[in-house]
């Protein structure tokens, strides 16, 4: 009968995320593993809020994510800024009129949100899993075409599309370098 007591609580604090001291204090003769085990999942989530970074409480300038220096950088040519910036930001080519940078970052309120907007990541036709850009990310690079890459960091949905146009008097969309891209996401997130 004690034992199944002590297995009730164990289940019910692991499931319900309390920690071992409570299991301890609950039943004094759960045992030792319980409280290992527990103390170890503990642990893991203490590790993991401390990677996502601190939440945002105000809306990131998407202008200040991707600069107009960045932009410039990877289409090759000078941009000017069209648009006011605040949650979105648009660069275009001022020499081919065609490559273009557009930046979209919206602060997500409330936990629900993130986690919706992670899922919504995974479910992306033709996306592919980015490592290494904010908590999660995914990217469509196709040759010929703008590349994307939408991502969630802390609590901001990031949204990066380059269109790069070839050199030239009659510009076509140019193929993108998938390692650069990537870098400038990585920068852009860096800086929220």
């Amino acid at each position: 009968m004690g034992y199944r007591r002590a297995l009730v609580v164990l289940v019910l604090a692991l499931t319900t995320g309390l920690g071992a001291t409570t299991v301890a204090s609950t039943h004094a003769g759960a045992s030792t593993r319980a409280h290992r085990v527990s103390a170890v999942g503990e642990k893991k989530k203490r590790s993991k809020k401390k990677a996502k970074g601190k939440q945002l409480t105000t809306q990131p300038d998407a202008c200040t994510l991707v600069t107009q220096d960045d932009a410039a950088a990877i289409l090759g040519e000078p941009v000017e800024r069209t648009g006011a910036g605040g949650v979105d930001c648009n660069y275009l080519g001022s020499t081919s009129h065609l490559g273009a940078v557009t930046v979209v970052a919206r602060l997500l309120q409330g936990s629900g949100n993130v986690k919706f907007a992670k899922q919504q990541l995974a479910q992306l036709a033709g996306a592919k899993p980015v490592k290494g850009i904010g908590d999660a990310a995914v990217e469509v690079l196709a040759p010929g075409g703008p590349g994307e890459i939408e991502a969630v960091a802390r609590n901001v949905e990031f949204h990066l599309t380059v269109r790069k146009a070839t050199p030239g008097n009659a510009p076509q969309v140019a193929d993108l370098d998938a390692g650069a891209f990537e870098a400038l996401a990585r920068k852009a997130i860096a800086r929220l």
